[in-house]
């Protein structure tokens, strides 16, 4: 549950959305839940300005709880949000270390916010869905996380998503902006990373160890912070998502103090 904690900030980005993760207090028979984390979006109005974690709801409040809790699987549904009267929207999905479910994380947004559905949007839904599928599987989050590096990218930075193959699924504006950045202008829908001119070891290293990879990518006089998170379907990876993050003026300003 904390390495879920420490890296699920892009998933709440993905869907827009709050993420809340919920354990049942233990020796009251699931009836009563407490929230363990509660992470906000940068790309999405949130529902719950305050702070939750320590919270208790019972059974009565969010019977999705404890219908996710009971059957293991993923259920969603309207609601009254916590400590208050507006509706949200709430998607329940269970958490699980190995084959035991440890906890349950929920997805909440406003029912009375509509947010229009382009292709990003409907693109960082879909790998919103493959992450939660994943963290349902346990195969999420992953065994081991990759060392932090400073100014990490974020979803808002940049998205690509690729598939097994490593072919170009979508690539954001702001990705887009970066790839034109290192001079790389030609790309099409399902081009490989390789075939466009964008190195694509990274990706593969993490589609092939199962784990995330973080590098920075030097081209030119552009430099590039680059993320990988790999996604699986059961044992096959599927794609992965890349985020990018143009640090190209951090790091010139960086040389110019060691120069000093």
């Amino acid at each position: 549950m904390l390495r879920l904690i420490a890296t699920w900030r892009p998933l709440a980005d993905l869907s827009f959305s709050d993420l809340l993760l919920f354990a049942p207090i233990a020796g009251e028979d699931e009836h009563r839940f407490v929230v363990l984390g509660q992470v906000r979006p940068v790309t999405g109005q949130t529902a719950y300005p305050a702070d939750l974690v320590g919270t208790v709801v019972d059974e009565v409040e969010r019977p999705l709880l404890r219908r996710c809790w009971r059957t293991g699987d993923l259920v969603e549904g309207d609601t009254t949000e916590i400590a208050g009267k507006d509706r949200v929207h709430v998607q329940c999905t269970p958490v699980r270390h190995g084959d035991k479910l440890v906890a349950i994380l929920t997805r909440e947004a406003p029912v009375t916010f509509t947010r229009r559905r382009g292709e990003l949007e409907r693109t960082y839904f879909k790998v919103f869905e493959r992450f939660a599928k994943m963290i349902a599987e346990g195969s999420f989050p992953f065994t081991r996380e990759e060392a932090e590096i400073e100014n990490a990218p974020r979803v808002g930075d940049g998205v690509i998503v690729i598939d097994g193959d490593t072919r170009l699924q979508y690539a954001s504006p702001n990705a887009v902006s970066s790839l034109h950045r290192m001079g790389i202008h030609a790309y099409a829908q399902g081009e490989k990373l390789s075939v466009i001119g964008f190195d694509d070891t990274a990706a593969r290293s993490a589609m092939r160890q199962r784990l995330p990879v973080a590098e920075e990518v030097e081209r030119g006089d552009t430099s590039i912070l680059l993320r990988v998170l790999p996604m699986f379907e059961r044992e096959h990876a599927v794609g992965a998502m890349l985020l990018v993050r143009d640090v190209t003026d951090l790091r010139r300003r960086d040389r110019m103090l060691m120069s000093k």
